[in-house]
């Protein structure tokens, strides 16, 4: 488990914007299917006619798409590059704080 992790580790690093893509993709897919399967009660079949008992795969397709571009490319970059030149990289409480009213005054209610 812990190379697992440190080949994740190096490509986040290596590569940010890909990984958060991939990484939320993947959530954003998994929590759909989740949402469909357990609280909608639709049924996981790859080789029958979809149906709105089945699960919907164009909404998996959606979720996962959304999350990988705004949840994992945007978010990387509103808050790892655009906070960080805006506020500073200093790991200070007064840097917390600007970061966290602007996060809820400007970017929740104005981005998401």
């Amino acid at each position: 488990m812990s190379s697992l992790l440190r080949g994740y580790r190096y490509w986040s690093k290596r590569l940010p914007l890909t990984m958060a893509f991939a990484t939320c993709f993947v959530k954003g897919g998994a929590s759909d299917l989740l949402a469909q399967t357990a609280i909608e009660k639709r049924q996981f079949t790859l080789w029958t006619k979809p149906n709105e008992n089945t699960v919907d795969f164009g909404r998996v397709l959606a979720f996962s798409t959304f999350s990988g571009g705004y949840l994992g490319c945007g978010q990387h970059y509103i808050y790892n590059v655009l906070f960080g030149s805006l506020f500073g990289v200093a790991r200070t409480f007064k840097t917390a704080v600007k970061m966290t009213l602007c996060d809820l005054f400007v970017v929740a209610p104005g981005l998401y």
